[in-house]
């Protein structure tokens, strides 16, 4: 009984940064429209916008978050006060960490960990909705193509199960 309500726990956690993530929309103060200045010759001249953003459409999502500290910030800010978990970047990906054993508080058990893996599975299948959705906020707000959101639950040095989302996951 106890195991379940540590897993439903761990749900609500998952589904509550997948929120929280989901606010990381662009402001209002920002343009929409790019600033184009012409030169002496007459001729538009791509601006410093322009350029940034044409650089922003080659980085990795890992690259975009060490250049914007306010976005990297709310990933912080949404795992603070939950020990058990971690967020990152590596490339495209965006990695949640569930660390289990600090929940268990148990030595690892190989058959225990098969039956959470497959708690976790099912569990997961609720969640799709909210991970596909911060695949795609990243997408439109960094202009990276591809971003994957990986939800990875460990116990010690094993990975019990893990998860790949994108922002096509959900259809």
């Amino acid at each position: 009984m106890k195991k379940n309500r540590i897993l439903i726990l761990m749900l609500i956690l998952a589904v509550g940064a997948a929120m929280l993530l989901s606010g990381c929309g662009k402001s209002s103060e920002e343009s929409s429209a790019p600033a184009v200045e012409e030169t002496e010759t007459g001729e538009p001249e791509e601006t410093a916008d322009e350029s940034s953003e044409a650089e922003t459409t080659a980085q990795t999502l890992e690259s975009y978050l060490e250049e914007h500290e306010d976005i990297k910030e709310q990933l912080v800010n949404a795992s603070a006060g939950q020990e058990n978990l971690e967020i990152w970047a590596e490339e495209n990906t965006l990695i949640y960490s569930y660390d289990l054993g600090s929940q268990l508080q148990a030595d690892y058990d190989e058959a225990m960990a098969a039956t959470l893996a497959q708690s976790l599975e099912e569990s997961l299948k609720s969640t799709v909705d909210a991970f596909s959705n911060i695949c795609s906020v990243l997408q439109d707000e960094t202009g990276i193509e591809d971003i994957h959101t990986l939800v990875r639950y460990i116990w010690g040095d094993h990975i019990i199960y893990e998860e790949d989302f994108t922002a096509d996951s959900a259809e």
